[in-house]
């Protein structure tokens, strides 16, 4: 939702982050201003370690998902109760 812009009269080559016209209006709100921000290193650095801890918590919760979808399905393959695939009873 954001545009690279580049100044093609200047004559060092600064690129800035902003937001294009199809952004919602929450967004425009953020930080990003109205002339962009300068994408330099210390901007990369700090949106990649915000992707590698968002990377980190993904992976948390997809381990904690799977342990307990595997945890119900133990509790329902011994429980006869909750047991859907065993016999019908008569």
């Amino acid at each position: 939702r954001c545009v690279y812009m580049r100044d093609l009269g200047a004559r060092t080559t600064e690129i800035r982050l902003g937001l294009g016209p199809w952004a919602s209006s929450h967004e425009a709100a953020k930080a990003i201003a109205a002339e962009g921000v300068k994408v330099d290193r210390a901007f990369l650095a700090k949106r990649r370690r915000e992707i590698e801890e968002a990377i980190t918590r993904a992976e948390k919760l997809q381990a904690a998902t799977d342990r307990m979808l595997r945890q119900l399905h133990e509790r329902r393959r011994v429980s006869p109760r909750l047991n859907r695939r065993a016999a019908p009873r008569k």
